[in-house]
């Protein structure tokens, strides 16, 4: 089998370095690249070509939604699927993310299993989805894209 190809790109260079030791010890995964602002990030992407991007929506030179509208422009042979860090929820932001193709929007602190096993869902899928995601008991919503974040499930 092979394995979920990742790239890491946050800003927070000890929490790059914790999801690259996480992730790097799961026997199916394997991190390909790290990037610590937005520009490096669009340049490895364009290199690697992850299955994976984990993606912090606030970071230097371009944010989190300016890589995803590059990535966009890009003429990738294989489009990663994209998971968002954040530490807020905003609706309106969360909505644009999956306007430009986020898979699954993950809200600062999380769960390290959760994550992977949001890695696990989508590694190697092609079709985009949504799932936010906290690691507390709080109310967390489930939307395909084409639902438009409508759905509300606690």
């Amino acid at each position: 089998m092979q394995k979920v190809k990742v790239c890491i790109a946050d800003d927070n260079r000890e929490l790059v370095h914790l999801l690259n030791e996480y992730i790097s010890a799961q026997s199916d995964m394997e991190v390909i690249g790290t990037a610590f602002n937005g520009q490096e990030c669009v340049s490895l992407v364009e290199d690697k070509e992850p299955d994976v991007l984990i993606l912090d929506i606030i970071m230097p030179h371009l944010d989190g939604l300016a890589v995803l509208k590059r990535l966009n422009t890009l003429k990738l042979k294989n489009k990663p699927n994209i998971i968002m860090l954040t530490a807020f929820g905003q609706e309106d932001v969360t909505k644009k993310a999956v306007e430009l193709g986020a898979s699954y929007y993950v809200l600062k602190p999380f769960d390290m299993d959760v994550l992977i096993t949001n890695i696990r869902d989508i590694g190697g899928q092609n079709q985009s989805f949504v799932q936010p995601t906290t690691s507390s008991n709080s109310s967390s919503f489930i939307s395909s894209k084409s639902d438009g974040l409508q759905s509300m499930v606690a």
